[in-house]
């Protein structure tokens, strides 16, 4: 179900089966998620311990631990003991992980992940109680068929860069409900938000105190796995210690990734996508004020995504307001056209020079680009001010969402 959203549909006959295929894969996924979802339920409550809290906002926990490797870990594990459990049976059965482990692509993984995330994941694990081996292999999944648009900032009228995002993930029926927005202040480097779920320790998405944002869109242009650090793991190298856009792209290729995936970086000057492949170092950065990114492949000659979704965001970006006010409302519209149906897990805005997220969550049948939005305003969070002190607001549904890419 995953590569079929890479490929191009095309037109005609060739488009009719692509999308007549892709709807028969949603709507198993929907169902089979749906089934799981009644074995793994997942609840969340309002706790602290020693270095951590966890505070509950329309339903949405959000967390912060601090500290050291293994204080990060310890206070992760004691706060979601109670999720962790369930969360590594059910990705346990995750396909992607399983065909991982059986052709040995784990281990190299797992020998590449720093020392220093290492302590943290064993700290994690003992304090909730869950093997350490299944903990660190849950931690190597990375299969988000994501996409993303990038509409830069304008510093005449005062409108902020944009980065908005959807985030798909199976099962999205599990893992939309179990979406934690996590603030961590390891000892000695940038504090973060990562969205996230219980027991994962690398970054998918998320935005640092300095206001850069990284998200990782998987690469289905270049496969395989080759010596170097993965790349969850270097997400989170990145938010920790990048102070701005080109700093970011820098710590990125500053050792190999184990992967090509794509890791799509912004602040409020501007963003790039950058990837790492057989010929080295690639990276594509804002064109005429837009960046979007997919999973299929990019032009070899431009800063362009070719593939549907990409084509599809580039598209948009002819009907975007002007007026401030409209700004973020069409950019949330934007995920409505690009999202993956059944398994649409996270959909998401961070606009970094204000240090704000906006977060809607999916439910497998109701995709996260047609949900509510929670804002959280992270600027003063980021600096060290309790998180329960956050303001907070929500958004309704797009009330007329775009046309979708398949249609």
């Amino acid at each position: 179900m995953i590569s079929l959203n890479a490929l191009d549909r095309g037109t005609g006959v060739r488009r009719w089966f692509l999308n007549r295929a892709g709807g028969l894969l949603a709507a198993a996924a929907i169902a089979s998620e749906t089934v799981m979802a009644l074995f793994t339920r997942i609840r969340f409550s309002e706790g602290r311990v020693d270095g951590g809290r966890v505070v509950m906002r329309h339903g949405v926990p959000l967390a912060e631990i601090s500290g050291n490797p293994a204080a990060l870990g310890t206070s992760a594990g004691t706060l979601f003991r109670r999720q962790l459990g369930p969360l590594l049976r059910l990705m346990g059965m995750h396909p992607p992980l399983i065909v991982s482990i059986l052709t040995g692509r784990m281990v190299p993984l797992a020998g590449s992940i720093p020392a220093h995330y290492r302590a943290e994941l064993a700290a994690m694990a003992a304090a909730a109680g869950v093997s350490e081996d299944t903990l660190v292999k849950a931690n190597l999944v990375v299969d988000t068929c994501c996409s993303a648009l990038v509409r830069a900032g304008d510093h005449t009228s005062g409108r902020p860069l944009v980065v908005a995002r959807n985030m798909d993930f199976y099962p999205a029926a599990i893992l939309g409900p179990a979406s934690v927005v996590a603030v961590v202040r390891p000892l000695g480097r940038h504090a973060f938000a990562s969205i996230t779920w219980p027991g994962y320790a690398g970054v998918i998405s998320g935005l640092n105190a300095p206001g850069v944002c990284a998200c990782i869109l998987l690469n289905y242009g270049s496969h395989g796995i080759r010596p170097g650090t993965p790349i969850g793991f270097r997400a989170r190298e990145v938010l920790e210690n990048a102070d701005d856009l080109e700093s970011a792209a820098r710590c990125f290729a500053a050792s190999p990734v184990a992967s090509s995936h794509y890791l799509l970086l912004a602040d409020d000057h501007g963003a790039a996508v950058v990837w790492e492949d057989q010929a080295g170092f690639h990276r594509h950065d804002l064109h005429e004020g837009w960046l979007a990114c997919s999973n299929g492949v990019r032009d070899a000659t431009t800063p362009l995504a070719i593939d549907d979704r990409g084509r599809c965001l580039r598209g948009l970006s002819a009907s975007a307001p002007e007026a401030l006010d409209r700004n973020e409302p069409w950019m949330r519209r934007t995920m409505t056209a690009s999202y993956l149906r059944g398994i649409n897990t996270q959909a998401m805005l961070f606009i970094p020079a204000q240090r704000r997220l906006q977060l809607a969550v999916g439910t497998g049948s109701r995709a996260a680009a047609l949900s509510p939005w929670l804002e959280v305003d992270l600027a003063q969070v980021l600096a060290g001010s309790p998180l329960a002190e956050a303001p907070v607001r929500m958004w309704d549904p797009v009330a007329q969402p775009a046309h979708h890419y398949t249609d």
